[in-house]
């Protein structure tokens, strides 16, 4: 069961990249929807940060929104949230893509390097060890640690 969001609801916000076709002349205020799996409005949130680079669930239900200058939002079901950030190396050089699993998040940020934060509950963001990138990789994407031998988030890397 995935609750009235978690497992079986979509959230949706317009890609800032590309152009879009205004019938009025009036202000588009960039806003988050919330659909159940049947495609029924839920809800919306109004969007008052930076761009968004990935949204996604945890575990307990709660929608991740990943920002570009490295703040994490995480959304409970009555649109309250709690902000933290994934530290100076994510402000410093921005976010281009992130990966999100039920607990936590790896996020790659714009000198190639990769941030993990393994627990949404107490956030720690860790820097892992260089991938030794110097371009975008073509592309990534991890084993969350219950599934590795390690017991920690593994990350694939394809160059």
């Amino acid at each position: 069961f995935g609750g009235p969001i978690g497992k079986f609801c979509k959230a949706m916000i317009r890609d800032d990249k590309k152009v879009l076709m205004l019938q009025k002349q009036q202000p588009v205020k960039p806003t988050i929807y919330l659909y159940t799996s049947a495609g029924k409005l839920m809800g919306q949130l109004e969007w008052d940060k930076g761009r968004i680079i990935k949204m996604g669930w945890t575990d307990a239900e709660q929608l991740v929104v990943v920002m570009e200058d490295g703040y994490i939002r995480l959304y409970d079901i009555h649109g309250d949230f709690t902000q933290f950030s994934l530290g100076k190396e994510a402000k410093d050089h921005l976010i281009i893509d992130c990966q999100i699993w039920g607990t936590g998040l790896v996020a790659l940020t714009g000198n190639f390097k990769l941030i993990a934060l393994t627990n949404f509950e107490e956030p720690r963001p860790r820097l892992m060890a260089d991938p030794g990138l110097n371009e975008p990789p073509h592309s990534w994407t991890l084993i969350p640690p219950q599934y590795t031998l390690s017991s920690h988030v593994e990350v694939l890397v394809a160059t």
